[in-house]
């Protein structure tokens, strides 16, 4: 699961955790394509297993300096240097 996650955060610089969960288990959840709800809410509600490998890597990978995340809530791999959101 760590390398999934850390593979989408280096594929999609500035992404939360919320869309990292439903890119790396889109074979598992279905997307409700309503970004103007919480997606966090809905992955916790309906897809607890999949969203606490998903924050649980993204924890790991943040003690192991190899991606940030930022007060927005965006995650970066460590030296990224493009544009942040």
């Amino acid at each position: 699961m760590k390398d999934a996650v850390h593979t989408e955060v280096c594929n999609n610089p500035g992404i939360d955790t919320p869309l990292v969960c439903l890119n790396t288990h889109s074979s598992d959840i279905v997307d409700p394509g309503d970004r103007d709800i919480k997606l966090a809410l809905f992955l916790m509600t309906w897809h607890k297993e999949a969203w606490k490998d998903t924050c649980d890597a993204v924890d790991e990978l943040i003690k192991e300096d190899a991606i940030i995340f930022t007060d927005a809530g965006n995650l970066y791999q460590v030296g990224y240097s493009g544009e942040i959101i």
